[in-house]
């Protein structure tokens, strides 16, 4: 993944990019009512050891219920797994996609550049703003408040500064409505005690 080598190069210079806004040991640690109380409305996940065991495309089962809240709190159509196998060049026919978008009730990207590149940044936010002018039905509700989840701070903590960056094009505050959840272990066993953790 060249965009993923480039990003670990710009990281050495610039170590503020590698540094996320929150790391809990597992997405049930996260309080999904508070998260949307605080603003986001928009999700962007990651697939392999986020919401499921890597090469797999099941939900895991220890995240059923914390999905099925998620998804219950923010709404399927607002939630985008962002994966760089399922819908990215490595699945040039999106069968991988398709499997995993039934599997898991939510809209996966299908991309061509892989994240962390700018390109893929901008088809993210071009995703949720159509989704916001469809929701308005004339100007979207700007802020847009985009949560990243992932667990590589070299493609998804870069990936999740460059949506901020593409943020901060349509709207004065962006930066500040692009973070990053980096979750180790989401989907096994806990490595810490922490609860009821929110952004």
């Amino acid at each position: 993944n060249i965009h993923g080598i480039a990003a670990a190069v710009q990281s050495i210079r610039r170590p503020g990019l590698l540094i996320p806004h929150l790391h809990v040991a597992s997405m049930r640690h996260l309080d999904w009512h508070r998260i949307y109380a605080s603003g986001v409305r928009y999700i962007v996940f990651d697939k392999d050891n986020c919401l499921t065991a890597p090469h797999y495309d099941q939900l895991a089962e220890p995240l059923q219920t914390t999905w099925e809240e998620c998804r219950h709190v923010f709404g399927s159509e607002n939630l985008l797994l962002v994966s760089n196998s399922a819908g990215s060049s490595s699945d040039p026919q999106a069968l991988a996609a398709e499997t995993v978008s039934s599997n898991l009730g939510i809209p996966v990207l299908c991309h061509a550049a892989k994240k962390p590149s700018s390109q893929c940044a901008r088809q993210v936010v071009e995703h949720f703003l159509s989704l916001a002018l469809r929701r308005a039905e004339s100007s979207p509700s700007l802020p847009l408040h985009v949560l990243v989840i992932g667990d590589r701070i070299t493609t998804d903590m870069v990936f999740a500064q460059r949506i901020a960056r593409c943020l901060a094009k349509i709207e004065s505050d962006g930066d500040k409505h692009s973070v990053l959840v980096f979750s180790q272990s989401s989907y096994g066993e806990e490595r810490d005690s922490a609860r009821d953790v929110c952004v």
